[in-house]
């Protein structure tokens, strides 16, 4: 298990903004390889953890499998991580409910059963991934329900005002919209399954 601060800034851009960043920085960097994941995010039927801007999911990555909770904290998103085994992984997404750790501790001091817990979702995710030292590029393209979208990542490795900074400033080199109040994908998926399940935004 592992704790940390994420300090990220992010942005949405157009099909065509995705495809022609991913065109300049493989030709900047043709050592690099796309990567594949997917997101299984859980709560109950209430959505008491979204809800709450908490967030619980298992990603695969290849064959690697975590379980991750993230919540809004000072400076960036407080994020502890938790390895699970291929079996457990499968088990937990196919049952719902989550394995014993730090994670469904923390479930259980706010008072949420981690029994009550399902897979409300997936998403889908590609990524091309840039680190250019004090800071790690990333362009996705996500797919969840019936929507394909597109987002530019900035992930410091000093603080949120340097993500912002950095954002900004590439934004401004290859003349792409800043959207101040973006929405993470993780809420997209989540605010879409709402809809599925007939839950007031």
């Amino acid at each position: 298990m592992n704790t940390q601060i994420e300090k990220e800034a992010r942005t949405m851009i157009s099909e065509e903004q995705y495809l022609l960043l991913c065109s300049i920085e493989t030709k900047k960097h043709p050592e690099l390889n796309y990567l594949e994941q997917t997101n299984y995010y859980f709560d109950n039927h209430d959505f008491i953890l979204t809800n709450n801007h908490r967030v619980v999911r298992i990603r695969n990555v290849d064959s690697r499998y975590e379980l991750t909770y993230k919540a809004k904290d000072i400076g960036g998103d407080l994020e502890i991580n938790q390895g699970l085994s291929p079996n457990q992984a499968k088990k937990h997404i196919e049952k719902g409910s989550l394995p014993l750790g730090d994670i469904y501790n923390k479930i259980l001091s706010y008072n949420v059963n981690p029994s009550s817990l399902f897979v409300i979702t997936s998403l889908f995710t590609k990524r091309l991934e840039v680190d250019y030292g004090d800071y790690l590029l990333v362009i996705d393209v996500n797919k969840y329900g019936d929507v394909i979208d597109y987002n530019l990542e900035i992930e410091s490795k000093i603080s949120l005002e340097h993500a912002n900074e950095v954002l900004k400033r590439y934004c401004k080199q290859y003349q792409l919209s800043y959207t101040e109040d973006y929405l993470v994908k993780s809420a997209r998926a989540i605010n879409l399954a709402k809809k599925k399940y007939n839950i007031k935004l």
